[in-house]
């Protein structure tokens, strides 16, 4: 019988972290979905589209785009390593950021390199974000671009009929300090950009 009391003890201590495993999870899964855009900026010239699907309840992945005050439209797609609360408030913090940057024309290494420095002075060692970052330009139709340690984007080239890759070196944001990012250039007419996320 004292076996089976000390069992049934380990048994419902298991039970009860399991339920708050479930209720952080919960709450954090509940915080990344409060941090994605809700409106998605009206522009003439395009037609943008997102689809978020979450392989599970919590994910790391992030996107923002926005219309800045000389009609380019920027876009970030960003998947933050880590799990739980804490990559959560990883996200909450790029968002912040990104919401402080200057109402302006940034290239993207420079916004990428600005980022950098806030995400390496305020995360964990063992974490740190892979991103890729555009800016359109509705009026010359180029696409600036740069990445840090993301997965490539492709476009669409109608005139080539065959999409390419927007691959672009550097190294995960909060990995250790940058020299630079470099930003890249493709001229974009009647084209399809598309940036994806890996599997969460």
């Amino acid at each position: 019988m004292i076996g089976y009391g000390m069992a049934y003890r380990e048994h419902q201590i298991l039970r009860n972290r399991q339920k708050e495993l479930e209720s952080e999870i919960d709450v954090a899964a509940n915080m990344q979905h409060t941090l994605l855009p809700s409106e998605i900026p009206d522009v003439k010239e395009l037609d943008i589209g997102v689809i978020t699907v979450p392989a599970s309840k919590m994910s790391g992945d992030y996107y923002h785009v926005i219309k800045d005050a000389n009609g380019f439209i920027g876009v970030a797609i960003a998947d933050i390593i880590g799990k739980g609360i804490p990559a959560a408030l990883c996200m909450s913090m790029i968002k912040y950021a990104m919401d402080s940057m200057p109402n302006s024309i940034l290239q993207p290494g420079e916004l990428l390199e600005s980022l950098n420095r806030t995400i390496e002075q305020n995360i964990a060692s063992h974490m740190f974000v892979t991103m890729m970052y555009g800016s359109y330009d509705p009026k010359s139709h180029i696409f600036y671009y740069g990445g840090a340690g993301h997965e490539p984007g492709f476009y669409y080239s109608e005139q080539q009929d065959r999409f390419e890759e927007l691959y672009a070196k550097g190294l995960a944001l909060g990995s250790q300090r940058m020299r630079s990012i470099v930003s890249l250039v493709v001229k974009c007419t009647k084209v399809i950009l598309s940036f994806s996320f890996q599997m969460a």
